[in-house]
């Protein structure tokens, strides 16, 4: 049985394609606050030390996510203002 391969997305430019990575980079931030929201209030009733931990590794994750998003976007506007 074959693998179905998803098709590749294409784009008119590579400004378009930095700001569709930059939005991207963007819901994901957003998706990981919440979740990290969630599991810092289940953890505070656990344990101290959990929260701590849960913390220090949403923040790391947090941290790159973000960074992504700005670096696309950073990408993005120097594609734009070349017109590329």
């Amino acid at each position: 049985m074959a693998d179905k391969e998803k098709p590749l997305r294409t784009f008119n430019s590579r400004a378009a394609e930095e700001l569709y990575h930059a939005g991207r980079q963007f819901w994901k931030t957003l998706f990981l606050i919440v979740v990290l929201a969630i599991i810092l209030y289940i953890t505070h009733f656990l344990s101290a030390g959990w929260t701590v931990l849960f913390a220090i590794i949403g923040f790391l994750m947090l941290l790159i996510t973000v960074t992504y998003s700005v670096g696309h976007f950073v990408r993005f506007l120097l594609f734009r203002s070349r017109n590329q």
